[in-house]
């Protein structure tokens, strides 16, 4: 686990002074060694920085390297091999090939076993020797055969171009540039806007977060000139072309004649198999454990697969005083059942305005909710009060089986579509049973949303009396004629699971630790597409796969649980009382009108003072302001500054 930074021209050059200081701004996120890689008079010269260990002291500093038309830096978080040996940047026996590389690649056991047979010699036990042997053998095809999650860069000397490649998830970041045959990519933006000095937002994107909360769902970022790779997908660099492509394709495609008792036994042994690989590791692992079934399946099966000797057994968890919105009986039957040590970790409200400014800044972008912020004192308390390393979480569980309750109700609207109307009515009773869901949305599912896919309307445009102009609502990923397939793929590939994976990456890299996400094994998701919608969903809740995979895995009270919380926090609560003061100190009609030209700043201030009065129940509209301004504040005025 690392971060990455680098340059590279066919004719332009850059001042090695000024890129050491953009990667130094990187060193959060690999504490334990650095290290580069440059061309000197056309050959590759290797070079050591101020963090790099002692072993490579003899090497010159990069910063006394003339200007270069390429380089390659990384920040090392060692996690597997702690030697010197897993130091990056990794060049290819023959010299042509060159990567430096942030993420893991989970069976890279199995890899490094055929590429034996293929004649490959490693003199380390690390990954990333056998990622560059990979691609070094296979070429582009090699990131086909790797299960992990990665962001790296290739450099071919022969053919003197540059490749990103980014996992199929998307869930390590990779952002560039690339103007005028130069191209400036790294693990977070703050090191690209360090060399570039462009600070500037980017207006689409930011009233994409003010209507839809949307920030990570596209190629470009909220910096204008700052781009993604996207999920799946490499970009090649050469003769001043840069051109992006997709390697990854996947079309979901039913499973016929699969019994449910069939679909339980395949989970059990995908699921087994992806927290063995996600169990490889030389540091110490633990577990983000809230109540929920995502999170209790991954600590159990932790809790069987390893000995006692052999994993760090703490738990972390997030708790209030407010009892509705915590989940701490379900996580005590967890640990009572695993023997894990548990971390408590009890949020109040005075603790949120003391995080944001650097939340703010290790994220880049603003927040949905509070929610990140009390995951970043969850990452904080894993750092400071434990030997943990590596934390296992439970991301994508939701987004791969179906656990929102936008699914459910989309589980309804596709009954209706396929004409199933007695199933879709108890589904519909059942859900609104459960008090989750108000009349209103039941009767959308049942009437409207048919309606308007027999229709075909797939866009609509959004008025908001706060923006000037309409703005076009995204329309779903259509990779099905199902309504809820395509919600999953949606949600799994272009909103919500791209953002997630940002505050989950972005939070605990601040406090150089390592997330892993079991339910995000690309075996395991391209199997779930396969399932019957039923075997998701039945009688108003989510997940049933899983749910009865488990339940003789899992706390009784856990599997028995029908209420779905997520990450909930009482930010209704907090947002009208204790922190009312922190969020209207920064909106008034000067703040908002002054920064963002696309606002009408007089409606704005009535949109907020609505729900301060209590005639508006939705929170999101004073806290994305809010939360813009001081994101505006802090990146576009003070250009990342947090002094």
């Amino acid at each position: 686990m690392c971060g990455i930074t680098g340059f590279f021209s066919t004719s332009e050059t850059i001042d090695l002074g000024s890129y050491y200081r953009a990667h130094k701004l990187l060193a959060h996120r690999g504490p334990d060694d650095e290290g580069f890689i440059s061309l000197v008079n056309e050959e590759l010269v290797f070079a050591k920085g101020d963090d790099s260990i002692e072993h490579f002291s003899s090497l010159p500093h990069i910063k006394e390297l003339p200007a270069t038309r390429l380089v390659l830096g990384n920040r090392r978080l060692k996690i597997l091999d702690l030697t010197w040996l897993g130091h990056q940047p990794f060049i290819s026996k023959d010299g042509r090939y060159v990567v430096v590389f942030n993420g893991e690649i989970f069976n890279y056991l199995e890899l490094q076993k055929e590429l034996e047979t293929l004649g490959h010699t490693f003199t380390s036990s690390c990954d990333t020797e056998v990622l560059l042997a990979a691609y070094t053998q296979w070429g582009r095809s090699a990131f086909e055969r790797l299960n992990g999650m990665w962001a790296a860069a290739f450099y071919d000397k022969k053919e003197n171009s540059l490749l990103l490649s980014r996992d199929r998830f998307g869930i390590k970041p990779l952002f560039y540039t690339f103007l005028n045959d130069r191209l400036i990519f790294a693990s977070e933006a703050k090191a690209i806007l360090d060399i570039t000095q462009k600070y500037e937002v980017n207006e689409e994107r930011a009233i994409d977060y003010l209507v839809f909360c949307a920030t990570d769902h596209g190629v470009d970022s909220m910096f204008k000139g700052v781009n993604q790779v996207q999920p799946g997908h490499f970009l090649e660099v050469s003769k001043k072309s840069c051109k992006e492509s997709k390697w990854w394709t996947f079309t979901p495609k039913r499973r016929d004649n699969y019994s449910y008792q069939d679909a339980q036994s395949d989970f059990i042994d995908l699921m087994g198999s992806s927290i063995d690989l996600r169990l490889r590791s030389d540091v110490p692992l633990g577990v983000a454990l809230s109540g929920g079934l995502d999170s209790t399946t991954i600590a159990c099966e932790m809790a069987n697969r390893l000995p006692s000797a052999k994993v760090a057994r703490h738990a972390f968890s997030a708790v209030y005083e407010e009892e509705a919105f915590s989940e701490r009986k379900y996580v005590e039957d967890t640990i009572t059942q695993t023997g894990f040590q548990p971390h408590w970790i009890l949020t109040k409200p005075k603790d949120i305005a003391p995080v944001l400014q650097k939340l703010l800044y290790y994220q880049e972008l603003p927040i949905r909710s509070i929610s990140i912020a009390v995951q970043w004192l969850v990452m904080e308390e894993v750092k400071l009060r434990s030997p943990t390393v590596v934390l296992l979480e439970g991301q994508g569980g939701d987004e791969v089986f179906g656990g929102y309750t936008n699914h459910l109700l989309t589980y309804i609207t596709q009954l209706v579509c396929e004409f199933r109307l007695l199933r879709a009515l108890s589904e519909a009773r059942s859900l609104h049973s459960g008090g989750s869901v108000t009349s209103g949305q039941i009767l959308r599912a049942l009437v409207n949303l048919p309606i308007r896919a027999a229709l075909n309307i797939k866009e609509r445009l959004i008025n908001r009396s706060y923006l000037k102009g309409q703005v076009l609502e995204p329309s779903l990923n259509a990779v099905s004629s199902d309504h809820f397939v395509n919600l999953l793929f949606t949600n799994l590939t272009y909103r919500a699971l791209p953002e997630y994976l940002r505050y989950s990456d972005r939070n605990s890299m601040a406090f150089s630790l390592e997330s892993r996400l079991p339910f995000l094994d690309y075996r395991l998701v391209e199997w779930s597409f396969s399932l019957a919608n039923e075997y998701k969903v039945r009688n108003g809740v989510g997940k049933m796969v899983v749910r009865d995979s488990v339940s003789n895995l899992i706390p009784q009270s856990v599997y028995g649980r029908k209420d779905k919380m997520g990450f909930v926090t009482p930010q209704t609560l907090w947002q009208r009382n204790e922190m009312k003061d922190l969020v209207t100190s920064q909106l008034t009609e000067k703040e908002l009108g002054d920064r963002f030209p696309f606002v009408i700043a007089k409606e704005a201030m009535k949109a907020t003072q609505s729900y301060f009065a209590g005639a508006s129940s939705d929170f999101t509209v004073p806290w994305r302001f809010f939360c813009l301004v001081l994101w505006h504040k802090l990146w576009i005025e003070n250009k990342g500054s947090l002094k």
